[in-house]
């Protein structure tokens, strides 16, 4: 049994709890009946909220099978998303992933083609000694116990990632901070939307 697997099942309340929170802050940008791509689905429990609440098609995407939760998932290589037609999606969510990708510019980059709506992601932010500290630990842990490979992780801080979304023509049109209990990192949510539409 994967570990990674495991882990969501014993901690399946928490991430369901977690899942209804970050349901509720998106709540706004995810339309009735939407079809929505989660990126990196990881267990599939936000994903399975995302399709209740919303009533939204789902579509899982991963490089691994830990799904915990009875989602649609369709694997691939972690870089190579030539698989899915632009415009695909209404919306495209990339929950803390893009630290643990190759490439996280050329995702991004995906997302906006395969997107007609917006892309909604989660990150930790590489800001002060605390929040350094957690995310070198966490990406290298999560890493070998989850995806078995040595890519490192690569996390950026808020200004970093607003120059990157600037670049690659995806605008802001929402943010919010997020803190979580005894975690010593911030975490950002960003909406984002081609620029020009």
């Amino acid at each position: 049994m994967k570990t990674g697997y495991l882990q969501y099942r014993l901690f399946k309340l928490f991430y369901q709890q977690a899942a209804d929170k970050m349901c509720n802050d998106f709540k706004d940008y995810i339309s009735l009946n939407a079809n929505v791509l989660d990126l990196g689905c990881g267990s599939g429990i936000l994903a399975k909220k995302i399709e209740k609440k919303f009533k939204a098609n789902i579509q899982g995407v991963d490089v691994v099978d830990m799904r915990v939760n009875d989602v649609s998932l369709k694997i691939y290589n972690g870089s190579d998303l030539s698989f899915i037609s632009d415009n695909e999606f209404d919306t495209v969510l990339i929950s803390y992933v893009l630290h643990h990708t190759e490439n996280p510019e050329s995702i991004l980059k995906q997302a906006k083609r395969i997107t007609k709506k917006n892309i909604i992601i989660f990150e930790d932010m590489n800001e002060g000694l605390l929040g350094k500290i957690y995310c070198y630990f966490h990406g290298r842990l999560f890493d070998f116990f989850f995806l078995r490979k040595s890519i490192p992780a690569k996390f950026f801080n808020e200004k970093e990632w607003k120059e990157i979304f600037n670049e690659l023509g995806l605008k802001i049109v929402y943010s919010k901070s997020k803190k979580y209990f005894l975690n010593p990192v911030k975490r950002k949510m960003f909406v984002l939307e081609k620029m020009g539409v």
